[in-house]
């Protein structure tokens, strides 16, 4: 991909919530319009941390924050491991991540990711307190894939509304999830 990077240390901790190695949403954005500018194909992966199964105090808990971080953590880990040297990752907001990589690493990186967090979700289901089981459990994550392989995209907020339209979808249903968009450029009508 061109023009776009993988922060290795975030200075602007603020914004990304003190994830060292996330770029910040206003990069994101920006790195977003690099890529629908270039030919090259490419693919969003967007992540979010599910807490719709657990009570409303979670999302201000410790555990959630423990969730996020974890998250955090298997992402990157995932994107090092699989991705591309340049592949961009940011953390969006709340429980909201994103990873910009090429077609041939979506999967993986997604899949992984999955793989990953169930294992240490279940690591910690055994060491944890009976308290904290309840709401490890109900943890999920899901992940939604927009793709430029099939459709041209003109403006970055066309790939942030069709990667956030995913997630919440795939959010409903219970477990970890992976989606992919598989809509296609509309078809123009021969002859006219």
């Amino acid at each position: 991909m061109k023009n776009v990077s993988r922060g290795t240390v975030n200075t602007d901790r603020i914004k990304t919530g003190a994830f060292p190695g996330f770029k910040s949403r206003d990069s994101f954005m920006n790195a977003l319009k690099d890529v629908t500018i270039s030919a090259e194909p490419f693919c969003v992966l967007f992540f979010r941390l599910n807490t719709s199964d657990v009570p409303e105090s979670f999302a201000a808990s410790s555990e959630f924050s423990i969730g996020r971080r974890l998250l955090a953590r298997l992402i990157l880990q995932m994107v090092y491991q699989r991705g591309n040297p340049d592949d961009f990752v940011a953390y969006l907001s709340g429980p909201d991540f994103a990873v910009i990589t090429t077609p041939e690493r979506a999967d993986s990186i997604g899949f992984g990711t999955i793989l990953v967090f169930d294992a240490e979700l279940a690591q910690r289901r055994r060491n944890s307190a009976s308290r904290d089981v309840r709401n490890f459990q109900s943890m999920s994550m899901s992940i939604g894939v927009v793709s430029s392989v099939k459709m041209s995209f003109s403006h970055p907020f066309q790939i942030v509304h069709i990667g956030n339209e995913l997630v919440t979808y795939v959010s409903k249903f219970p477990g970890n999830k992976f989606i992919i968009d598989r809509r296609c450029a509309p078809r123009t009508a021969v002859g006219t």
